[in-house]
């Protein structure tokens, strides 16, 4: 298998997987609803995304394929969203069967918040791989990843 069909491939098994169920059809714990950012082939290097609607009080989750193969290696830009509107409550990865078996697949990373107050913010993540300074850098890679945010 090439790799664009590969990493093709790998995109598809992964959004299967991000529906935020185990194989029972229930949340899977402490993740709340999973909002899936999907790989894209026409990629900008700076990416908006949104708006994920949420209600106060709830927990939620922004799910990213994650892969050193495909130059995706994403944290948050910062400690938390500005405005208070949504906190950080960690983050958590999973791998399916198939991408385990699969070289240079990956896993998805999901990050994790909780919506503790009504208003609007935007969720800023940022890929190693788009920084100059890093060793993976690639030139086409995306950059950074904005997740709009309402919370009713």
């Amino acid at each position: 298998m090439n790799r664009p069909t590969r990493i093709a491939a790998t995109a598809a098994v992964a959004l299967l997987t991000l529906s935020g169920c185990d194989d029972n059809g229930r949340p899977e714990d402490g993740l709340g609803t999973v909002y899936t950012v999907e790989p894209r082939s026409d990629e900008p290097l700076d990416r908006v995304e949104g708006p994920a609607s949420v209600d106060h009080g709830k927990r939620f989750s922004i799910a990213v394929l994650t892969s050193a193969s495909a130059r995706r290696e994403w944290k948050p830009a910062e400690a938390g969203p500005p405005g208070g509107v949504v906190r950080p409550a960690g983050n958590s990865t999973r791998q399916t069967k198939e991408q385990k078996e699969s070289d240079g697949s990956g896993y998805t990373m999901y990050f994790t918040f909780d919506a503790v107050k009504p208003g609007k913010t935007k969720i800023l993540f940022t890929n190693r791989c788009g920084d100059r300074k890093q060793r993976c850098y690639s030139p086409g890679a995306l950059r950074t990843l904005t997740y709009r945010v309402t919370v009713r």
